[in-house]
């Protein structure tokens, strides 16, 4: 597999388009709910397989923002919480590739393909949670991607858009770094 960063905004927004319309068509409309994150929360149409189980809500880019960014957020859906928890955000920067956002878009040269990349880069607030750790205790392997400037940026490659098992690719994701956090947030990494 040889991948290379997608880089023309036209495509990342076709791109996320497809991301959108193949989770909302693979996961059930759940309302509108609060999501919680660090620093706030905010009111988002949530998109999930039911309790337990994958949530996804869908963020448009803020021109206030530093970097505007298609918000892609993820969790375990908690129907009886008064707010989702977000697990792991893979945002796309909308006009840069910029590595302060951990999500970018890739496309396999020889297939055409595009991949869902996640820099592995995970948040949580806490102490011990972390990229370094996060990628020693899931054993998840970063690829080389080619950054289109002669460089390379590694990541995680989540899921295949357009692939049948998207959705569950992304579950997989989102329950590792979910796990993850738990574990650190429990001292099962000490």
């Amino acid at each position: 597999m040889s991948l290379k960063i997608i880089t023309d905004t036209r495509r990342k927004r076709s791109a996320q388009a497809a991301l959108e319309r193949q989770l909302k068509d693979a996961l059930g409309f759940q309302g509108t709910h609060n999501i919680g994150y660090p620093g706030g929360n905010v009111d988002l149409d949530v998109y999930s397989a039911g309790k337990g189980k994958l949530w996804v809500a869908f963020g448009q880019p803020s021109e206030e923002s530093a970097v505007p960014r298609f918000g892609n957020s993820f969790g375990v859906f908690r129907p009886d919480k008064p707010a989702q928890t977000i697990s792991v955000e893979i945002n796309i920067p909308v006009d840069s590739n910029t590595a302060r956002v951990a999500g970018f878009f890739a496309e396999d040269s020889n297939t055409k393909e595009i991949f869902l990349m996640h820099s592995g880069r995970i948040g949580g607030g806490r102490p011990g949670i972390g990229k370094s750790a996060f990628l020693v205790w899931s054993k998840e392997k970063l690829i080389d991607v080619a950054d289109g400037n002669g460089g390379t940026r590694v990541g995680i490659a989540v899921g295949k858009l357009k692939s049948p098992d998207f959705a569950g690719r992304i579950w997989r994701f989102v329950r590792s770094v979910n796990n993850f956090k738990e574990v650190v947030s429990t001292g099962g990494l000490e």
